[in-house]
């Protein structure tokens, strides 16, 4: 099974959305799992709201096996979740984790030994030490950033924190090579300008997705784009399919 993950330490850049959508694109070929370990529960409250009777916590705690957590949310795709309100992520997060150092890697070989081929892990976008626990058992990290003050400065910090976790877990294999522009407008003079200095970084690839109603309107409806009444721009989809092929190795 490949785990993957979107994530960069600033709020509001798309991880969550990203996450549900590639699952939704790669469900077409292969078998995904969604995994919500943002405490916040941002992607369980989009995908399966008021669906789950358990969540994430439950298997780190080692209450129930993966089999017992898991929602369906569309053919070929799943979801383990994480309540926004009433879970307890967090309190394990922050009291029992680091007694646990390979705790994330039984819930992944939990889920590999279902069957899935593709994990997807939406985070919070901090670096705590549940973060930086779930990136160390990553196969790829993809960070989805905004085209505005300070997106530069950001993916310098999040690389740097990267090479810590790669000492620190001994995750060398950890790979971190795409950045999404999230909400691109072409119009935009800044947005062009910020772009051109995100493709002059040395050692990534670049991936455009231009600000889209159908977005927020899938999330306020609970559906994902490729399913529901609201569907992505043409660009967009095929951007987000270039993505899963080049993540998958299709």
């Amino acid at each position: 099974m490949v785990s993957l993950a979107f994530h960069i330490q600033r709020g509001g850049s798309g991880k969550t959305t990203l996450t549900g959508n590639l699952g939704a694109v790669l469900a077409g070929r292969r078998k995904v799992i969604l995994v919500d370990s943002d405490p916040q529960g941002s992607l369980s409250s989009w995908l399966a709201p008021g669906r789950q009777e358990h969540e994430l916590a439950d298997l780190l705690y080692e209450r129930l096996r993966a089999e017992q957590v898991i929602v369906s949310i569309a053919h070929g795709l799943d979801l383990v979740g994480t309540f926004g309100i009433g879970g307890e992520l967090k309190k394990y997060a922050e009291t029992d984790l680091f007694r646990q150092p390979f705790a994330i890697r039984k819930v992944i070989e939990q889920l590999a030994g279902l069957g899935y081929e593709i994990a997807l892990w939406d985070l919070a976008p901090g670096m705590s030490t549940l973060e930086r626990s779930i990136l160390a058992q990553m196969a790829e990290v993809i960070s989805p950033v905004m085209l505005e003050d300070f997106s530069l400065d950001g993916i310098e910090i999040f690389t740097a924190e990267l090479e810590r976790i790669r000492r620190d877990y001994m995750a060398a294999e950890l790979r971190h090579r795409k950045i999404v522009a999230n909400g691109y407008n072409r119009s935009f003079g800044r947005h062009r300008a910020y772009l051109d200095q995100f493709r002059k970084l040395n050692g990534f690839e670049m991936y455009t997705f231009a600000q889209d109603p159908a977005v927020p309107e899938a999330q306020a409806e609970h559906s994902l784009i490729l399913n529901g009444t609201r569907k992505l721009k043409s660009e967009n989809l095929i951007e987000l399919e270039r993505l899963g092929r080049d993540l998958v190795g299709e």
